[in-house]
């Protein structure tokens, strides 16, 4: 069984420079340039366009195994259960701008056998997300400090860091890039000591630039991701190490919580404000509780049509609707935004159980293929599990305080990296396995 092309013509030689250009230049790029974050995906799409034409002998080739079919098949039904959801509920008013952002999990099927055929090293990947945390950091900490202005959402204050993008999703990529770029040193084969702490140092510049962005909501994961990216490495140590681990870093976010300068501990006294106005007030002015005015007004809307949803596009009409038989109490931001601002409301409201099914089947799905390998301890695919499980884990989180998908950064990130780090496993299986 081949499942990868040995380069040895010009065409081969090409295709894998330009993918690994892409994977270099994304990162790099995403989260100080405007717009462009979609270029990649088009680019891999040609690209995989051109492998098809000229190595459709080798795709057919790929065998997948029964998880990899579970995981396309979960990519293929987020595009439908969204088309579907315009084709049957109608467009409304931005229906097909929802559906341009899903059309990148149907766009990422040939992708991933493109990855599969043409994987860039490990190294390079990881590399290029290592540079991405310095720069975001060095963005974050000139954007706090007044050297240069926001280049989007201008409107937040000049001590939230945003980069390209909104502050909460700024702060919630760069802090995942931190994690990635510390599996990388921690579980990369043969890697130099001053790469690794070139790494780990990438690590920290990655949650510096979040703690800058002020984006409390994904803090909340740190924890759970500091035992997914380590405890590969836990497992193997002596009691006592295991312990001063534990100490180092229960120290280290003491300090960091209460460093006045950083304001961690300032964000979520007021997310405990909010949350006690909220109860006791019913004060939905506050960031906090105009989010659950929007979480009422979604599972509302849900119970309208609970199978399927008002559609993808319907949601701002609905959410106008039930605010104006609430005015008196509720949030203005319930109708200043098209979503509730909770990925997993967003689905029950606009695609009903049906669509809350396919979105817990992707991620049920992606969890087991990265936990079930991570648990392998293969070192030829620690770093792509380790990385895998983070992502989703992460987005978890996220998505109690984003509606990820709805968003082209988000689903960039999302899809690239995680059809990259499948691929990336499956790749390496079959590699030593063809050994």
């Amino acid at each position: 069984m081949l499942n990868t092309v040995k380069y040895k013509s010009a065409i081969d030689k090409l295709l894998l420079i330009i993918i690994s250009v892409c994977i270099v230049l994304y990162p790099l790029t995403s989260f100080i340039v405007e717009g462009g974050r979609s270029v990649y995906i088009v680019i891999l799409i040609l690209l995989s366009i051109v492998a098809f034409t000229v190595r459709w002998s080798e795709v057919k080739k790929i065998e997948l195994s029964r998880i990899e079919k579970w995981f396309l098949t979960s990519y293929f039904l987020m595009f439908i259960i969204a088309l579907a959801s315009i084709v049957f509920m109608g467009e409304g008013v931005d229906g097909n701008k929802r559906l341009a952002a899903y059309s990148g999990f149907l766009f990422s099927i040939p992708i991933y056998y493109l990855f599969r055929l043409y994987m860039p090293p490990s190294r390079i990947i990881w590399a290029a997300i290592v540079i991405a945390c310095y720069i975001v950091a060095t963005r974050a900490w000139l954007e706090v400090n007044g050297i240069v202005e926001d280049i989007e959402w201008s409107s937040f204050p000049v001590s939230r860091a945003n980069g390209a993008m909104h502050p909460i999703r700024f702060g919630n990529l760069t802090l995942l890039l931190g994690f990635i770029a510390l599996a990388g040193s921690l579980y990369i084969k043969d890697v130099k000591l001053w790469m690794k702490l070139a790494g780990i140092l990438a690590f920290f510049c990655g949650l510096y630039a979040s703690v800058l962005s002020q984006s409390r909501g994904g803090w909340i994961a740190i924890p759970l991701l500091l035992v997914i990216v380590l405890w590969p490495v836990f497992r193997e140590l002596t009691v006592k190490s295991k312990v001063a681990l534990l100490v180092a870093i229960v120290i280290s976010m003491v300090v960091v919580f209460n460093l006045t300068n950083l304001k961690v501990s300032e964000r979520f006294k007021q997310a405990e404000s909010d949350i006690v106005q909220y109860q006791k007030y019913n004060n939905s002015s506050t960031s906090l509780g105009a989010r659950f005015d929007m979480y009422e007004t979604a599972y509302n809307i849900f119970l309208q049509k609970p199978w399927f949803g008002v559609g993808i596009g319907n949601y701002r009409k609905h959410s106008a609707s039930y605010y104006e038989l609430n005015e008196d109490r509720l949030s203005t931001d319930v109708i200043m935004w098209g979503n509730p601002h909770n990925e997993i409301l967003m689905h029950m409201a606009t695609r009903g159980v049906v669509g809350l099914v396919v979105l817990v089947m992707l991620f049920v799905v992606g969890i087991y293929l990265f936990y079930s390998n991570m648990r392998k301890y293969n070192q030829n695919t620690l770093f792509f599990a380790v990385s895998g499980l983070l992502i989703f884990v992460a987005y978890l989180h996220y998505g109690m305080s984003v509606a990820l998908f709805l968003h082209r950064d988000m689903t960039v990130f999302f899809i690239m990296y995680v059809t990259l780090f499948v691929a990336g496993i499956y790749k390496e299986c079959n590699t030593s396995t063809e050994a």
